[in-house]
C-alpha cells in the first residue's frame, strides 16, 4: 500500500522534490489541491497545486493534465503584476516524508503565494461595491487581459472565484488579481471542440451554441462581472444550469435599468450582447471605454448599496 493519498492529502512537512515543503491545505477541488508551501532553496512561501483526482478513465487525467499545463504556459506568457505568477511547472513529483519517499508520475505548478479573498467571497460578505472601487479593482484586471489577447490566449472562465482580492479594503494597496488559466484557449479565433468549462452563470452564448471562443468570450464575462460588482448578485442566477445557459442563448439577462440609464448602460449592453460578433471584441477595447467613465457619475440606489447584510 502506498504511503501518499493525493486525493486525502499529503502529511505537512512532506519535501517535493526536495525543493518545497508542503505547509498545509488552502484550496481542494474535485480534481487538484493547492497547498501553502515554503520553498526551502531561497526561503519564501509559494502556492502548489497538485493534481489529485483519480479519474479513472486515462483520456480525462490526461485531459486534466494538460489543462495543468495549459495554466503554466498561459500564466507565464502574460507577465503582468494582476495575473498570478507562475514559477514552476513539472510533469511528475518525487514526495518524500520521513523514511517514506516515492515517485508519483502527477505533475503540479508552482506559484506566488497570494493572500486574500476572491471576489464571489466578498460580495456575499460585504454585497455591492462603490463605482470609484469596483472600476479600480476591474480595469488592471482588464490590462492583464489585454495583454492575454495581445497574445492570443483567452482565458473562458472568468468569474468571480477567479479573481482574487489581495489587501481587501486597504485604502492604497487592495488589488484584484486573474486566476486559473487551465482552460484557456491558444491560437486565432476559430470553432473547438472539446469539454465546455461549466460555470453556467457566466457561460457566454456563442460557446454555448457553437464552442466559438474569441477575446469578446472574455469581455463578455468581464461585462457580467461588472455589473454583479455594482449589484451584488450574478446577472444570471438561475437554480437550474441548463436554464442559465438558456438565458445566455437567448439574451435574458437581469440587467438594473438605473445601470442601463446610466454612463455605463452603453458600455455594459456592448460588452454582453449575445452576438459575439458586435460585442465589444476585446479586454483592450472595453478597458478603453471604461477609462472614459468618471465613477462619481455612476449613480447606484441607495436601496441597492445598503440592502445586503452582513452574513
Amino acid at each position: 500500500m502506498n504511503y501518499f493519498n493525493l486525493k486525502h492529502g499529503l502529511p505537512c512537512e512532506t519535501e517535493l522534490d526536495g525543493r518545497y515543503k508542503l505547509v498545509e491545505v488552502i484550496g481542494q477541488g474535485g480534481a487538484a489541491s493547492i497547498y501553502k508551501a515554503f520553498q526551502m532553496d531561497i526561503e519564501c512561501e509559494v502556492a502548489v497545486k497538485i493534481v489529485t483526482a483519480d479519474f479513472g478513465k486515462e483520456v480525462l487525467r490526461r485531459n486534466f493534465e494538460e489543462r495543468l499545463h495549459t495554466e503554466a504556459v498561459a500564466s507565464a506568457k502574460i507577465k503582468h503584476p494582476n495575473v498570478v505568477g507562475i514559477r514552476a511547472y513539472a510533469p511528475k513529483m518525487h514526495l518524500k516524508h520521513g523514511d517514506h519517499e516515492e515517485m508519483i508520475p502527477r505533475p503540479y505548478l508552482v506559484m506566488d503565494y497570494l493572500e486574500g479573498l476572491d471576489l464571489s467571497a466578498e460580495l456575499w460578505r460585504n454585497g455591492p461595491m462603490a463605482p470609484d472601487r469596483a472600476l479600480r479593482l476591474l480595469l488592471p484586471c482588464l490590462d492583464a487581459m489585454s495583454i492575454a489577447h495581445d497574445h492570443q490566449i483567452i482565458h473562458k472562465d472568468l468569474k468571480p472565484e477567479n479573481l482574487l482580492i489581495r489587501w481587501p479594503h486597504h485604502a492604497y494597496r487592495e488589488t484584484m488579481v486573474v486566476m486559473d488559466f487551465g482552460v484557456a484557449r491558444h491560437g486565432d479565433a476559430a470553432t473547438i471542440q472539446g469539454q465546455v468549462p461549466f460555470t453556467p452563470n457566466y457561460c457566454a452564448p456563442e460557446y454555448i451554441r457553437d464552442q466559438i471562443v474569441t477575446p469578446a468570450l472574455d469581455v463578455y464575462q468581464l461585462g457580467l462581472i461588472l455589473v454583479e460588482m455594482l449589484t451584488g448578485h450574478p446577472v444570471v442566477n438561475d437554480d437550474h444550469p441548463v436554464q442559465c445557459l438558456r438565458r445566455h442563448v437567448k439574451g435574458e439577462l437581469n440587467l438594473p435599468q438605473w445601470l442601463l440609464d446610466g454612463p455605463l448602460g452603453d458600455i455594459v449592453t456592448a460588452a454582453v450582447d449575445r452576438d459575439h460578433t458586435a460585442r465589444v471584441p476585446t479586454a483592450g477595447a472595453l478597458l478603453r471605454l471604461l477609462r472614459r467613465v468618471k465613477p462619481e457619475r455612476v449613480l447606484i440606489p441607495p436601496e441597492i448599496l445598503h440592502s445586503h447584510r452582513r452574513r
